[in-house]
């Protein structure tokens, strides 16, 4: 519901200036959350309805189709988000000769986190039963997966706030006020992810093999698509004097040019600054 929100009700209606590119992958991501939530509800049902009608208490202990569910599209939607803010980090740090390596060693992490849950995915659905599950290789497959999101996630969140400030420097103090929401959601966001991936390891690693688990691996995705739409919604703002809302933030044109965009979609009337150094 609140995805729904985020995607409709605020970005489709607020932004849809933004380039193509942009939209296709909050389209895309939102596309795969649904049918997430879908096929998470249909296994959920099957066991906690059906198999409580039979009785079949062991049903609780089937995977089902949790093995694509979680960590095979929930792996796509991190990276999608993962990718999204390499891009943004090559683009505001154009004129910075460390954001290409920057962003290409988030990409390289979001591919490497992706392929581990490729890889749980594969184990999933070889065991069957979540009894069967758990073991030193799974531990292991699960470290590397989250393990390289989170590393990810905070690579992102330095190399962002670093990027933000040097290009606000000289900026106008509206500019400034801009950037440093910016930055506080770039932190705020990058840390929620990484810590409920590791979160996940910790879970998971826990003697006796309880599967609690479970639920920090079925937020992660949930989490990664909602915090890249508040990012990318936070450029909205409602003041008062405007027949519209007010939406300001970055805008990326075919020219790969950054900049902070002011804008009244309700007399349709815009402004810019350029980041530069």
């Amino acid at each position: 519901m609140l995805l729904n929100v985020g995607v409709y009700d605020l970005y489709h209606l607020s932004f849809s200036r933004d380039a193509t590119r942009v939209k296709a992958l909050v389209y895309i991501t939102f596309i795969l959350e649904t049918l997430q939530t879908l096929l998470s509800t249909k296994t959920i049902f099957d066991a906690f309805v059906y198999g409580f009608l039979a009785p079949n208490l062991s049903s609780l202990d089937h995977i089902g189709n949790l093995w694509f569910v979680v960590p095979i599209l929930g792996g796509s939607v991190a990276c999608i988000s993962q990718t999204f803010y390499a891009y943004r980090i090559t683009v505001i740090g154009r004129y910075f000769k460390g954001a290409k390596y920057a962003a290409g060693i988030i990409a390289l992490l979001a591919l490497a986190q992706m392929a581990g849950a490729i890889a749980i995915g594969v184990e999933m659905f070889q065991a069957k039963l979540f009894s069967r599950f758990v073991d030193s290789k799974v531990k292991l497959t699960v470290g590397f997966w989250n393990g390289g999101g989170a590393l990810c996630d905070i690579i992102i969140a330095i190399s962002m706030t670093y990027l933000l400030l040097s290009s606000s420097n000289n900026g106008i103090q509206d500019t400034r006020q801009i950037v440093q929401r910016l930055v506080r959601l770039t932190i705020e966001t990058g840390s929620l992810t990484a810590c409920i991936a590791i979160l996940n390891i910790v879970l998971t690693m826990l003697p006796g093999e309880p599967t609690y688990y479970q639920t920090t691996a079925n937020v992660l995705s949930k989490m990664y698509a909602n915090t890249m739409l508040v990012v990318l919604n936070s450029r909205m703002r409602f003041g008062q004097g405007y027949q519209g809302s007010q939406a300001e933030g970055f805008r990326y044109n075919e020219s790969n040019s950054t900049q902070l965009i002011f804008s009244n979609t309700g007399k349709d009337m815009w402004h810019s600054v350029e980041l530069s150094t």
